[in-house]
């Protein structure tokens, strides 16, 4: 806008200049040339009368004494001729004056303007008549160093005057651009500021045109308006989680003290029972997060892309390793991704979930990253996220970014139970087998928490009291509820990316994810990756390495492997 002003302005200017100064300059000029041609006419009838004069002297010279039309000019130069044009006198110097020049001088006075070939002279040609008629010629040329001087000057005046005009004009069209382009400059950065999740910013005093003031008040006020409404969102999230979750986890305490005093007909229907409250617990944190994710916009940061997702793997791996799933990663260490805090980990955190669920016993997971094709907002790093498992439909991938979509939970439901009866064909003759598969019992499957997690989701009562282990239900719920890769699809496109979902070459699903790329600063490395290897040997749980977590209820998913593992390395 800025610049538009500026041009527009100096455009103005140049047109006014133009139309101004140009024909102001062609008319002195005009001017000069003919009052130079009226000072030598008269200079020439002067010179006529002296000559007439002189014939009636014998004793006196043919020719006057040249005069000077101005200081800085020679005088001028004179020529005589007789009727017949023959020469009579003249001051010096040769007048290039043609016969024909000279015969229609015989009747009236002839002008030559200045020329190359004259010198830079104008030439006035005069009979000189007395009462006897014609008897002579007199030629007077007087050089225009003068006038062109004169002119040459006017016009360098003028010049300097339009480019002062120019200068002037250039200046106020600079501050006039600044006056009003520089409000409207931050209001476009207070709202690019709050389109990121900034909801502090405001407008205030930008200055400007009343009409620039008017708009950043009513855009503060719209910003006042959004963050007392994103506020209320998030104190009503945070109500409702505690209102939610406290009930659900005493009713998960009740059951599962229940279940240890009762047979083993009723322990199994407590244990169903146990299945679906851990399935609303997740469902509540699922549809929480997704209401975070849609509704509470945070300041995207700098995130590399590799420590991130090899936490991420670690945390999982043993999940995939009790369920005979390779877990691989090949992520550059250069790529630097932009993105709200923690909103990487929980994109990896479902990805990873949702594919294990999905991937039989002896399939593979990868994730790899490369650059991506530039978009409208910058340069992108493309993460995919790919298995062999049953795969999406086209319907079931139009549908998996809906709430409840249902897709993936299908695919990946359907590849557990398929699971489960190879390896345990005779699981519904055994007591313990059918008890077991009311939680869809497999070596993946969840367990119990490590430690008492209060009410987001562990074991730990009121009183501090943990069920024991040994006797609680395997709480098997890895139904997919629809969620996963709506909070996915929330948190990518929050943080400017997109994600798309396509056919895997090994017939599974490739989840591709696009995500803003941010440039490495001086210094800044991915040195603290850990190693694919890490997870050999004895394996240590995310809050011994210092690892964030897993969100909403999938902690207790690697809370579970993580103490299968531990649980076969003692025997």
């Amino acid at each position: 806008m800025s610049r538009r002003i500026l041009a527009a302005q100096l455009l103005l200017t140049a047109a006014l200049l133009v139309g101004l100064c140009v024909p102001m300059g062609l008319d002195a000029t005009r001017h000069d040339r003919a009052l130079f041609g009226l000072r030598l006419s008269a200079s020439t009838d002067a010179y006529v009368a002296e000559v007439k004069w002189r014939r009636l002297s014998p004793d006196a010279a043919p020719l006057p004494v040249p005069r000077r039309d101005s200081a800085d000019v020679p005088p001028d130069e004179l020529r005589l001729y007789r009727p017949d044009d023959t020469p009579v006198a003249d001051t010096g110097e040769d007048i290039p004056v043609t016969p024909q020049d000279l015969d229609r001088a015989h009747h009236h006075s002839i002008t030559l303007e200045p020329s190359d070939a004259n010198g830079h002279r104008m030439i006035l040609v005069a009979p000189v008549s007395n009462a006897n008629g014609l008897v002579g010629v007199l030629a007077v040329a007087r050089s225009d160093y003068g006038l062109r001087a004169s002119i040459n000057q006017r016009w360098t005046k003028i010049a300097v005057g339009g480019l002062l005009v120019a200068l002037a004009a250039l200046a106020i069209s600079i501050l006039l651009a600044r006056w009003v382009g520089r409000p409207l400059r931050r209001l476009g950065h207070a709202a690019g500021e709050l389109g990121a999740g900034d909801l502090t910013i405001r407008a205030r005093a930008v200055g400007g045109p009343p009409e620039v003031r008017e708009v950043a008040a009513t855009f503060d006020a719209m910003a006042d308006r959004i963050q007392s409404l994103v506020d209320s969102q998030r104190h009503f999230l945070a109500d409702v989680s505690h209102q939610i979750r406290t009930p659900l986890t005493a009713m998960r305490l009740r059951l599962e003290l229940l279940e240890q005093d009762v047979d083993a007909t009723v322990a199994a229907e407590v244990a169903g029972t146990l299945v679906e409250v851990h399935r609303l617990s997740r469902m509540v944190d699922g549809l929480l997060a997704v209401s975070r994710a849609e509704h509470a916009p945070t300041a995207a940061r700098r995130v590399p892309l590799a420590p991130v997702t090899a936490q991420r793997c670690l945390i999982w791996r043993p999940v995939a390793a009790a369920a005979d799933i390779a877990l691989t990663w090949d992520v550059d260490d250069t790529h630097i991704v932009t993105s709200g805090p923690g909103h990487l980990e929980q994109i990896l955190d479902n990805l990873l979930s949702n594919a294990l669920e999905a991937t039989p016993p002896g399939g593979r997971i990868r994730i790899e990253s490369q650059p991506a094709p530039p978009t409208l907002t910058g340069p992108a790093i493309r993460l995919t996220v790919t298995d062999n498992g049953g795969g999406m439909s086209a319907e079931q991938r139009r549908a998996a970014f809906r709430r409840f979509g249902g897709a993936a939970g299908g695919r990946e439901l359907g590849q557990a139970q398929q699971a489960e009866s190879e390896r345990d064909p005779d699981s519904e003759r055994d007591p313990d087998s059918e008890r077991d598969s009311a939680g869809e019992r497999d070596p993946d499957t969840e367990q119990g928490s490590w430690a008492d997690r209060g009410s987001g989701g562990g074991r730990g009562g009121p009183d501090g009291r943990v069920a024991d282990p040994d006797r609680t239900p395997r709480r098997a719920d890895r139904r997919g509820h629809g969620l996963g890769l709506a909070i996915v699809h929330a948190l990518v496109t929050a943080d400017g990316g997109t994600i798309t979902l396509a056919p895997a070459a090994t017939g599974g699903l490739c989840v591709v994810l696009d995500l803003p790329s941010a440039s490495p600063q001086p210094g800044e490395s991915a040195a603290a990756v850990p190693p694919q290897r890490a997870g050999a040997g004895h394996l240590r749980h995310p809050s011994e390495l210092g690892l964030p977590e897993p969100e909403f209820g999938l902690l207790d998913i690697v809370d579970d492997a993580y103490r299968d593992r531990e649980a076969g390395r003692e025997a």
